[in-house]
């Protein structure tokens, strides 16, 4: 059931500026590698591991797919975790990652694509909300989150323990908490949900 409607966030392809990556910048080309790291094992239809197929699929993988043979990046995926895919970027080991501007901790240190696709979160609950829907009257509760994830919206209330935050692994394990009482809410985008 959709409780609270976050802001609005987008993906983009987030790619570090360095002095030898400006270099090779405006000359990549098949010969050159691109190494792009994902949060393991990714978010559909984003970009996500197939394990029938054993690779990656999804919007971002058709987009590299998409340039004319003479064209084609050879792009390698590298699995990482949201909290190290900033890392990796910013000490040159991967060239670029796909998540959001407030994901990250040095936003001015990054140069984004125009964004892909629109991301709304929403906060689910076990049970009927009351009408009219206040947050506040929620507080305190706990809130079931992605370990590594940062959330804006909800960080004050963290810091001032107005929310508990109770972390997890996966969004498939905190739709499991949730269901199983170990949090008030678990907060997630409508595709994962």
């Amino acid at each position: 059931m959709k409780l609270h409607k976050a802001a609005i966030k987008n993906y983009f392809l987030i790619v570090y500026v360095s002095l030898t990556m400006l270099s090779h910048t405006f000359s990549f080309a098949a010969q050159h590698n691109l190494r792009f790291v994902i949060n393991s094992p990714g978010s559909s239809p984003y970009i996500y591991y197939d394990i029938g197929h054993a690779r990656y699929r999804g919007v971002v993988v058709d987009f590299f797919n998409s340039f004319h043979e003479a064209d084609k990046f050879n792009v390698e995926y590298i699995d990482s975790s949201r909290s190290r895919n900033e890392h990796f970027v910013y000490t040159e080991q991967a060239d670029l990652f796909f998540g959001s501007s407030v994901w990250v901790s040095n936003p001015n240190h990054f140069i984004y694509s125009d964004p892909l696709m629109p991301h709304t979160s929403f906060l689910y609950s076990k049970s009927k909300f009351k009408e009219p829907f206040v947050f506040d009257s929620y507080k305190p509760a706990s809130i079931c989150t992605r370990r590594g994830f940062s959330y804006p919206n909800l960080q004050p209330d963290f810091e001032t323990q107005k929310l508990t935050r109770v972390d997890s692994i996966s969004q498939t394990t905190m739709a499991l908490m949730l269901g199983k009482g170990r949090c008030d809410f678990a907060y997630m985008s409508q595709e994962n949900a």
